[in-house]
């Protein structure tokens, strides 16, 4: 699997963990929003390791920009 297959990959495994997380929060599964944090930070930093091995800037930066704004969405839930 190439770094663009892998990219697609787990950028939208984080994507529906992040979504299904939302979505239980709202329901007030609390418990089960954390397991889908967990699985979207285990997401997050299979994403990192692509970067890392991606010569890529324009993947770096993407990568960059989806690990900021996934703490902004961090800090405004607690």
């Amino acid at each position: 699997m190439d770094i663009i297959e892998r990219l697609e990959k787990q950028s939208q495994c984080f994507i529906d963990c992040c979504k299904l997380g939302m979505k239980a929060i709202e329901k007030g599964e609390f418990e089960k929003s954390d397991q889908f944090y967990l699985d979207a930070q285990k997401s997050l930093n299979a994403l990192r390791n692509i970067g890392e091995e991606s010569k890529s800037r324009a993947v770096k930066a993407l990568l960059n920009n989806i690990s900021k704004s996934h703490g902004e969405v961090l800090r405004s839930r607690i």
